[in-house]
């Protein structure tokens, strides 16, 4: 099943589901339940980062529809889940939290930055649950990213 609206996973941003997606990839499990992804989740060969399409897995973290908004005069994605508003630019290896600005790094502690890719935003799997708080597992065994680990 395609996910483009938030539908059955909004929940106001409480960013408690599971969500568990293999890179590359067109599948994405939300709570155990599989879901087709709009386009194929990959590895930055610049920074050997999981990139993800931002909006597809703000949804699946139960954020409402119009909490992912795009500016195309800046090249920036805001997400807003009420107290906690994060933005990502185009080309930038900082994304800025309620105003503050915070470099984003791979595990190596080399920059990493959002980038467009078939005509949607992709950020590092990491970086956009580190901006949220919460947790992240990268299995390297099955090159799966996961949110809220079991």
């Amino acid at each position: 099943m395609l996910i483009e609206t938030p539908g059955e996973f909004a929940q106001g941003g409480d960013f408690g589901h599971y969500v568990r997606v293999t890179i590359p990839g067109t599948v994405a499990y939300v709570n155990d339940v599989a879901r087709t992804l709009p386009v194929a989740t990959w590895i930055c060969p610049q920074s050997s980062s999981a990139m993800v399409p931002i909006r597809f897995v703000s949804y699946a973290l139960g954020l409402d529809e119009g909490a992912v908004r795009w500016d195309p005069e800046t090249s920036t994605v805001t997400v807003d889940a009420g107290v906690r508003i994060v933005q990502f630019q185009t080309g930038n290896s900082f994304y800025v939290v309620n105003g503050v600005p915070i470099r984003m790094t791979n595990v190596a502690g080399n920059p990493v930055e959002m980038q467009i890719r078939y005509e949607r935003s992709f950020v590092p799997f990491r970086a956009l649950g580190e901006a949220f708080n919460i947790p992240v597992e990268w299995c390297a065994d099955t090159a799966t990213a996961i949110y809220n680990p079991r």
